[in-house]
Order: C-alpha cells, then sequence, then structure tokens
C-alpha cells in the first residue's frame, strides 16, 4: 500500500471505537467517519428509539456532547430561530433559547436555520443572521447564554449558512461573501478575537473548515472558497501556511476533507459540481495530486474509507475512486436528489437523498447496495453519530436509532 493510505488507515482505524461526541458538521475534524453500529440496513416504525416533531424546519445537522443533542430550527413564518438541546437517549427536550432572523433573500431550498452548531465539553455554538448582523453566540450546555458577538454583514443571493468548528478552546469561521471576507478565530471561553486574516471578496462561501497537521506538526485549519482557493493557516495565529488560489472556479459549498496528509476540495453551482481537486501535503510543500471536473458534487461532502474515496452527486450518482489516483473503482445511480453527505457507520455507507430516501451501502470496492429506507419526509441535513446512536433531522422531525 502506498505510505500515505496506509498513514490514512491507521488514522482512521484509530478513531475511538466508542466515541461519545460529534462536536460539528460531519462529525470528527468533517470526515463524516463513525464507529460500527449495530442497527439493520433498513428500518420501520419500531427500530427507531424515539423520534419528536422539531418546533420549526432546518438544514443544519445535530451535534452531540455526551447525553446531550443539540440542533436548531426556524420558522420560516415569524423568522424566529430555535436553538435547542435534547436527551439522547429519551428525545426530550432539556431547553430552548430564540434568536431572530429577518427574512432575506435566499434560495428556495435554503432556510433560517441552515448552520449546524459546534460543541465542545462547556458550551455550544450557534450562529444565525438578522440582515446586518451575523451573531454567533454560546451557551452554557445547561442553556445559559455566556456571551454573544455581532460579526458584522452577509450579502449573498442564497442566504446565510456559515457553520463554526471549535478546536482546543478556538473557535474558527470563515465569513466570505460578495462584498468582503475574512477567516476568523475567536477565544471559546470569552467570544474575544484571537486573530483575523482579511479575505478578497467574490462570491459567498458556504464550506465549513477542518483542521490538518503540517509535516512539522504545526497544527493548521483549512479553508475553501471561489475567490481564495485552498488556504491553510497556522491555527495558533492565522498566519498563511500556503495556499493555492484560482483552483476553485466556482462557489464552494461541499467542505475541505482531510484523510492524512492529502486534502480534496471542491466547488459548484447549481446541481453540478464544477472541479475537485486533491493535494497531498509533503516535506517539499503540497503538490497536486488531480483535478476532476465530471461527476463531482456541488453540495454534498466526499468522505474516505481507507484508500477509497466516496462521492455523491447532487443528481444521484454514486462514485468510488481510488483516493491516491482518482482512478475510478465504480460509479452507479442511485437515484433520487442529494444535498446530505454521506456518512460512515463501520463498513457501511449511509446516503440519505433530499426526498427521504436512506440508502444503506457496503463500504468497499464491490458496489453493494444494502437496503432503503423511506423516511416520509424530505431532508438535507447530514446525520450525526453517537454513542451507539444515529440521529436523523428531517424536515420537520429528529429520529433517533440505537443499537440493540
Amino acid at each position: 500500500m502506498h505510505p500515505t493510505l496506509t498513514a490514512i488507515a491507521i488514522l482512521l482505524c484509530t478513531l475511538p471505537a466508542t466515541a461519545e461526541e460529534w462536536t460539528r458538521f460531519r462529525g470528527p475534524n468533517g470526515t463524516g467517519v463513525a464507529p460500527p453500529l449495530a442497527i439493520p440496513d433498513t428500518w420501520t416504525e419500531s427500530d427507531f428509539a424515539w423520534h419528536i416533531e422539531l418546533p420549526g424546519t432546518g438544514h443544519g445537522s445535530p451535534v452531540i456532547w455526551d447525553d446531550q443533542l443539540f440542533i436548531t430550527s426556524g420558522d420560516q413564518e415569524t423568522g424566529d430561530v430555535y436553538f435547542e438541546s435534547y436527551n439522547v437517549a429519551t428525545g426530550d427536550r432539556l431547553w430552548r433559547n430564540t434568536g431572530k432572523a429577518s427574512a432575506l433573500g435566499m434560495h428556495t431550498l435554503n432556510a433560517f436555520a441552515s448552520t449546524t452548531p459546534t460543541v465542545d465539553g462547556e458550551r455550544v455554538y450557534f450562529t444565525y443572521y438578522n440582515p446586518g448582523n451575523v451573531t454567533l453566540v454560546a451557551y452554557t450546555l445547561d442553556g445559559q447564554e455566556v456571551w454573544s458577538q455581532d460579526l458584522g454583514d452577509f450579502t449573498g443571493e442564497h442566504g446565510f449558512s456559515i457553520s463554526p468548528i471549535v478546536v482546543d478552546g478556538m473557535l474558527y469561521l470563515q465569513n466570505e461573501d460578495n462584498n468582503s471576507g475574512y477567516l476568523l478565530a475567536l477565544d471559546a471561553k470569552t467570544g474575544d478575537e484571537a486573530w483575523r486574516v482579511e479575505r478578497r471578496a467574490h462570491r459567498h462561501a458556504y464550506s465549513t473548515p477542518a483542521t490538518m497537521t503540517m509535516p512539522d506538526g504545526t497544527l493548521a485549519i483549512v479553508f475553501t472558497s471561489q475567490a481564495s482557493g485552498i488556504t491553510a493557516v497556522d491555527a495558533k495565529s492565522g498566519e498563511k501556511l500556503w495556499q493555492f488560489e484560482d483552483v476553485l472556479p466556482d462557489r464552494t459549498v461541499n467542505s475541505p476533507i482531510v484523510a492524512g496528509d492529502i486534502v480534496v476540495a471542491g466547488c459548484g453551482s447549481g446541481t453540478n459540481g464544477k472541479q475537485l481537486i486533491a493535494y497531498q501535503m509533503t516535506t517539499d510543500g503540497p503538490q497536486e495530486l488531480y483535478r476532476l471536473n465530471r461527476n463531482v458534487p456541488n453540495v454534498p461532502t466526499g468522505i474516505v474509507v481507507d484508500d477509497l474515496l466516496f462521492l455523491i452527486h447532487e443528481r444521484g450518482t454514486m462514485s468510488c475512486l481510488e483516493l491516491a489516483t482518482s482512478e475510478k473503482v465504480w460509479t452507479k445511480r442511485l437515484g433520487g436528489r442529494y444535498y446530505c453527505s454521506p456518512i460512515l457507520l463501520g463498513d457501511r455507507l449511509l446516503c440519505i437523498s433530499m426526498e427521504g430516501e436512506a440508502i444503506m451501502l457496503s463500504a468497499g470496492r464491490e458496489f453493494k447496495e444494502l437496503g432503503r429506507t423511506d423516511l416520509g419526509e424530505g431532508t438535507q441535513a447530514t446525520p450525526a453519530v453517537a454513542d451507539g446512536r444515529l440521529f436523523i433531522r428531517t424536515a420537520s422531525k429528529l429520529y433517533c436509532l440505537q443499537e440493540k
């Protein structure tokens, strides 16, 4: 096996088998990788441990810390945005706080609650938008407000959706729109600004950053946007470590994938990805591995399983590629439309269509469809996994499947 892929396999295999936290969009470092989950390939009503009605709609994913789940919902008529916590075992609501998002121009498929919160062992952090005011608010895990920061305006014809991440006591987010742009780090405890990197403006970015360890051991935060391409900055200082401008010729909606010393990023618009590009970190700096412009997604983020890269296209085509070379292993048509990103449950991939059909696949070199389940309602939210439970958010409901 290629040395890089050996490192990736070791990294993925050493993820904690009983992890109880899913702290950000797509879980550990945005990989979408979860431990094996002893749930069936197809489900009936009796398989759900619980399901509840949410107070509004939304596309943000749930996040989990210990026995609490956190999620955002919104009322599309009043503009109320609800920040809530639920007990993971019972689905009982523990607390609710409310923000206000006024009507603004947005895509018909967007919503007031499209962002995913992030959580650590002390606080949970939510973003939302009221025209003229991007707000980042921190609550204790029992729902008490700790601080709130006005981060300025956001301009974009498709509406707002910026999800933060928290790493080692620092919050990171990117706010890039048609008129301005910056990368930002805040002290998670106080909300004080640690550093800010101004970026050139061009087109709004919806991607969520990821962390990457450089060959010299420096922890980097990786951001993507059409205006600035792929950028890695020092997590402590914001100093630029490397950057590839003009490599993402369209809007970034899907998020960067970091797998060992490889980073994969994509861009697109409408129902098509425009380009996907991969780099490998070396002692001589990042080296481009490949660029793809066919059968690549715009919205869903791909997933790495050992030495394979899996991509789901908005229009329902699933591809399996060699991560190191992009050589095609297989491509199959699943049907449906997809904004949810796939997640890995041990050796199975879960893909959920916008129409609410959950499809379980074997995560291997041979295409194997294992089962389909109709959830009865559409969704754009990527599922979350923690402590032996799978959480699925649909347009109006939250479902929990639990290992038996």
